[in-house]
């Protein structure tokens, strides 16, 4: 199996891989629930963000100290440089799945 170094001598955080998860269910379901069970879907998902943050944060751990020495660890990254470089994917989502792109701006609107 290859690995980052194997392709590049540079890995750049620049945190694009930042993709957040949705919990979703229907309003039918949510309603039959009592309030106590909602509250213990609530409380459990709030648990599992916090619990999701730690793991991610020691994820990126695992990362840096598998390059270490193999590349170059850049962290000034120009993020509005790579955001506008990308920029077309959100103009042709916005485009061809508007429904899609409505939540795109709901996740940037929440920063």
């Amino acid at each position: 199996m290859r690995d980052h170094a194997d392709v590049t001598q540079y890995y750049c955080y620049d945190e694009h891989t930042m993709i957040p998860d949705v919990i979703i269910i229907s309003a039918d379901i949510w309603n039959s629930l009592t309030p106590e069970q909602q509250e213990i879907m609530k409380s459990t998902a709030a648990d599992m963000v916090a619990n999701y943050r730690e793991l991610w944060a020691q994820f990126e751990e695992d990362v840096k100290a598998q390059v270490e020495g193999k590349v170059e660890y850049v962290t000034d990254v120009d993020k509005a440089a790579f955001q506008d470089a990308v920029k077309g994917i959100y103009e042709n989502l916005q485009k061809d799945a508007p429904e899609t792109y409505a939540f795109v701006e709901r996740i940037q609107a929440a920063g």
